[in-house]
């Protein structure tokens, strides 16, 4: 009997490259992601790394600053990628709640707080969601100090 085969993205003794964990999504799954690592790769000072981060989100594309400060985390789980923003109290009061869709507000309120940070996720689900999810993302960017606020 052949040995269960393990995705990269679950295999937590081998360290995945980038292209290791991307193989495993599907065509839409991957272009939704690709979307994300588009914006997330064209900020100056916005590293990423690839760690481990336990069950449920196992091998993650991690982006920090560059002095480690948390902006965004890929979760690249097979026919379930994910985009974790974990949002300041400052990030917070820069969103204007009302523009938002119903489904990333849900996400925003039902998520974790931990030491002043809340810990959203979303699965990415479509083009539309991804981009608005990526709106979102520019209030943690103009917080951790890598873009500048439209208003300055």
């Amino acid at each position: 009997m052949a040995p269960a085969v393990v995705s990269a993205w679950e295999d937590q003794f081998v360290r995945p490259s980038r292209d290791d964990l991307l193989e495993g999504l599907n065509k839409q799954d991957r272009a939704l992601v690709d979307r994300c690592l588009s914006r997330l790769e064209s900020i100056p000072r916005c590293r990423m790394g690839i760690a481990w981060h336990g069950i449920p989100w196992r091998w993650t594309l991690r982006f920090t600053t560059d002095n480690k400060t948390p902006v965004a985390f890929i979760i690249p789980e097979p026919r379930r990628p994910q985009l974790a923003i974990p949002l300041s109290a400052d990030d917070m009061d820069r969103l204007d709640f009302r523009k938002l869709s119903r489904a990333i507000r849900e996400g925003i309120s039902l998520a974790s707080a931990i030491n002043g940070i809340v810990w959203s996720e979303w699965v990415l689900s479509s083009k539309t969601q991804t981009d608005e999810l990526l709106k979102l993302l520019d209030a943690r960017l103009i917080g951790v100090g890598l873009v500048e606020s439209p208003e300055s």
